[in-house]
């Protein structure tokens, strides 16, 4: 099982004791400088794992506000967002499996925006990404987070072997060979994780299993939950 945060949410050399995996924020805002990532890979120790979530330009059309820490120039912004086949989408995931080569790690995370709804061209776009993508030794781990029947959202992960990315207190995972959970708060970003929350947590988790801090307290949160799991080992 691996517990982490999503970002650093304190100096690396005191996350390194503290949590096992990160879920690099970076790379959604921005195409980030490819000697970071080497010096990031350099600077953690070998057993310690790196997840990158995937680029805004793949899932985010050029209305989210999280384009304004978007800085690139970077083709046509009208053909940004929702999967579309289009160049700037294909060649911005392109760019995410170097990064991940560049990081050793076969993990890349999307995290779909709630604009994404499961409409018929919504469904071709992604049917269509994933037959390009889901066969170059990366494991794609989807967020949903619009609306969509779960039938469908079960066909594209059986067919293309998604991993169903959740907050598990919000939602239930689909499919995949391993849980990968992100944890936004129960009601809000705010939300702190009491140990009810957290017992439960441990409850529904396997060994394979990934748990994702992401909200204002992941770090004290993140810590109680490794340390209850640890105690149980």
């Amino acid at each position: 099982m691996k517990i982490g945060t999503c970002g650093f949410c304190e100096a690396r050399s005191k996350y390194l004791i503290d949590f096992d995996a990160v879920e690099i924020q970076n790379t959604f805002y921005d195409f980030v400088d490819e000697e970071w990532l080497r010096n990031l890979r350099n600077e953690l120790k070998d057993n310690f794992e790196i997840i990158l979530k995937a680029i805004q330009i793949i899932t985010h059309t050029n209305k989210s506000p999280t384009y304004r820490r978007f800085k690139s120039v970077y083709g046509n912004e009208e053909n940004y967002g929702h999967f579309k086949k289009t160049k700037e989408v294909y060649d911005a995931m392109e760019k995410m499996i170097e990064y991940a080569k560049i990081v050793k790690s076969d993990k890349i995370v999307i995290q779909a925006p709630p604009d994404f709804h499961g409409t018929k061209q919504n469904v071709e776009n992604i049917s269509e990404f994933l037959e390009s993508f889901s066969g170059k030794n990366i494991k794609i781990c989807i967020e949903f987070r619009g609306e969509w029947d779960e039938n469908t959202l079960l066909d594209i992960f059986k067919k293309f072997n998604i991993i169903h990315v959740v907050d598990p207190f919000k939602k239930k995972s689909l499919y995949g060979e391993f849980k990968y959970y992100r944890l936004h708060g129960k009601s809000n970003y705010s939300y702190s994780y009491n140990e009810d929350d957290l017992n439960y947590l441990k409850k529904i988790l396997n060994e394979n299993d990934y748990v994702m801090f992401n909200n204002t307290h992941m770090c004290e949160n993140a810590k109680s939950f490794r340390k209850m799991v640890k105690n149980d080992i």
